[in-house]
């Protein structure tokens, strides 16, 4: 009587086990599946119409920022799918995937674009910028920097572009306020500046 009560209770005990074991997978398929259309539509956003998608929030290129998240959701998704489905071709082809999403992950970071959010109250709307600076010839440094406005929450559209050669020799302040992110604001809104160097809002 015992013995067939323990089996009960075992037999129970795994149907529970394995009715959670299938809740989670199901969940872990429904977050992938929601996340590979939200990454498809980054894609066409970004490629397609060259919005920038970026969180002021997090002060974060979320176009960057993803490459970390598809090797995160891949693997998530990898066990989900060998455990619920059982599935080996699916199971390898989800593997395969995330071997990839790893293999050019550095190579996507080294070429990121960071994005720096502009605050002041003269702005008429939300500007970010990409500030760039690279060697021209002995003492010339180039300073190259594309604003971005708002257009619709997250995603941003490049406005302007401004690129100058400054002398490292003659003008340190305006090289040093750029290293710095030391901008400033016009009181119209309408520029923004490092030194001598003036970048249109507009």
């Amino acid at each position: 009587m015992e013995e067939g009560k323990l089996k009960i209770k075992a037999s129970t005990l795994m149907k529970i086990t394995s009715t959670s074991k299938d809740i989670i997978c199901l969940f872990s398929l429904t977050i992938s599946f929601i996340y590979l259309m939200l990454r498809i539509t980054m894609i066409v956003l970004t490629k397609k119409f060259d919005f920038v998608i970026f969180s002021r929030t997090l002060e974060s290129n979320l176009w960057d920022l993803a490459w970390s998240t598809d090797i995160i959701m891949g693997i998530i998704c990898f066990f989900a799918i060998t455990l619920y489905f059982k599935n080996k071709v699916l199971s390898i082809s989800i593997f395969l995937v995330t071997l990839f999403s790893i293999s050019i992950w550095l190579f996507m970071m080294l070429g990121s674009k960071t994005i720096i959010p502009i605050s002041d109250p003269s702005l008429n709307g939300n500007y970010a910028i990409h500030q760039y600076l690279y060697p021209t010839y002995k003492d010339t440094l180039t300073l190259k920097v594309t604003v971005y406005k708002e257009s619709y929450p997250l995603l941003y559209k490049a406005i302007n572009t401004t690129t100058e050669s400054v002398s490292s020799r003659d003008d340190k302040e305006t090289i040093t306020l750029f290293n710095k992110a030391a901008y400033q604001i016009s009181n119209d809104g309408k520029t923004l500046s490092y030194g001598k160097m003036s970048i249109s809002l507009e």
